[in-house]
């Protein structure tokens, strides 16, 4: 029997893009505004960043579902990156080459929101997590912990590349080392999506826990991979702008989210939900894809 098309999913599909394209506007507008009146291409477009944040806060609210926000990473690093290449006309090898990488990850994380989004009513169970916990406080905590914070540390991340931007600094093929780094994880990223969806297609019961491909090895290869692409794209900026190795806290403020907010919180859903968690928990890497002796 054929299956029948989907259409409640076309509509939020759309209802999400159109959402997005308006708070690029939004955002154009913010980012134009500041640099007419003398503020830096940097400053401009960090108001610009928190601009759209909040514009997409706002549509979480009418809608009820902070969900909004999960494609906002993923698009907004290839925005900058178009944003400053066709705004400014530098077509320079090192622009498009580090475009290029960013499309990569960019292209493969909003394909698997794309394949793993159903409605515009379903919520992730983080924000619920959250919700649940936080109470009376919960508007501040969406707002801030799960809308500002992350756009912050996004940007934190992105203000290395952002500096290779502006300064116009020469491509150099030690450049190709960050790329390397960058794109191979998201290969990481890629290959353990693919075997959790494949996992998650087969095994109908929540409980069981993937011991197969990279999970046999780490818990969390896709955050690996995740972790990877930014310190790449450090790399990519430091071998050209050796001066700016300050810049570091971008890349370390990215890990420490994983390690510190995003992989616990993950865990402790994960103890609750599957009774062998912990004896996989002692069994397997956090992070590496390594056997553990």
């Amino acid at each position: 029997m054929k299956k029948k098309f989907d259409y409640k999913r076309l509509y939020a599909f759309l209802f999400v893009f159109v959402s997005y394209v308006m708070a690029t506007i939004v955002g154009l507008f913010i980012y134009q505004y500041f640099r007419d009146i003398g503020y830096g291409p940097l400053l401009a477009i960090f108001l610009a960043d928190v601009g759209m944040t909040i514009f997409i806060y706002m549509i979480s609210l009418f809608v009820n579902n902070a969900s909004m926000y999960d494609p906002y990473w993923s698009v907004i690093p290839l925005l900058y990156g178009l944003l400053y290449m066709f705004g400014y006309g530098d077509y320079s090898l090192a622009v498009i080459f580090i475009n290029c990488v960013i499309a990569v990850w960019s292209l493969r994380l909003t394909g698997n929101w794309m394949y793993t989004f159903k409605t515009i009513k379903k919520q992730d169970w983080r924000y619920d997590y959250l919700k649940e916990k936080s109470g009376v406080f919960y508007p501040l905590v969406n707002f801030f912990g799960i809308h500002l914070v992350p756009t912050l540390f996004v940007f934190a991340a992105l203000i290395p590349i952002l500096m290779v931007f502006i300064n116009q600094a020469s491509f150099s093929p030690l450049m190709i080392v960050g790329a390397m780094i960058s794109l191979f994880g998201v290969g990481l990223e890629l290959v353990s999506d693919i075997q959790m969806q494949k996992f998650r297609n087969a095994n109908k019961n929540r409980g069981e826990i993937i011991r197969v491909g990279l999970w046999k090895y780490s818990r969390h290869p896709n955050y690996l991979g995740e972790i990877m692409f930014w310190w790449g794209l450090f790399t990519m900026a430091i071998v050209v702008l050796p001066t700016m190795w300050y810049l570091v806290f971008g890349p370390i403020a990215m890990t420490l989210m994983f390690l510190i907010i995003s992989i616990p919180m993950a865990e402790n859903r994960l103890s609750k939900i599957k009774p062998g968690f912990a004896d996989y928990r002692n069994e397997t890497r956090m992070l590496l894809p390594l056997p553990k002796k």
